[in-house]
């Protein structure tokens, strides 16, 4: 069984995909085999990081309040890039300054729970690298998300905000787009299965 990008199937192929002794078998462009071995960021949508083997980044360009952009991160199953270290704000800051356009994008991180306290979304402590001037005290009342700047700088900003904004995920995170192929022989793909860590 392959899994068809164009149709979103799997299916049963019995002619036509040979295995060889030691490759895998070649496929028509439009069919992808993945093993969690061979899975690469740009397989997911998304880009290398070199930060960490296993993660990945994506710059979305539409604009969407901080709410929204957790959403449409978590539905490639990722998060709002979460940086917790200098060696996490500088691949970030790097992997920014890599895209062609873009100056502003929501990260992860708030202090509205309490004032100044920047947290993740996990608890954990948010690296903090400000803008000159920044976090002020004009609009503490309602700036409690963070933005990160083409310089790796931040802003605290409203969390209504409308901004481009940032995903990470796991290579060993899949979703149920993502299939492995799995052979067993010389003349037949064996399973199509579903993975999900």
């Amino acid at each position: 069984m392959v899994y068809d990008l164009d149709t979103r199937l799997c299916f049963l192929r019995s002619k036509g995909i040979s295995v060889g002794a030691l490759t895998k078998p070649h496929l028509p462009t439009n069919i992808r085999a993945f093993t969690k071995d061979d899975i690469t960021c740009s397989d997911i949508g998304y880009q290398e990081s070199n930060w960490q083997k296993d993660r990945c980044f994506k710059a979305h360009y539409d604009i969407k309040t901080k709410p929204e952009a957790d959403k449409e991160c978590a539905k490639d199953n990722g998060f709002l890039v979460q940086i917790d270290s200098i060696s996490k704000h500088n691949a970030v800051k790097q992997f920014i300054q890599s895209l062609p356009s873009g100056n502003k994008f929501f990260i992860d991180g708030s202090d509205e729970a309490i004032e100044d306290d920047w947290r993740l979304s996990d608890g954990n402590l948010l690296y903090l690298d400000w803008k000159p001037g920044e976090p002020n005290s004009c609009c503490k009342k309602y700036e409690h998300c963070v933005i990160i700047f083409r310089n790796g700088k931040y802003n605290d900003v409203s969390c209504i905000a409308e901004i481009s904004f940032l995903c990470e995920r796991s290579l060993r995170t899949f979703d149920p787009e993502i299939l492995s192929v799995f052979w067993s022989g010389p003349l037949f793909i064996k399973f199509c299965i579903i993975f999900k860590f």
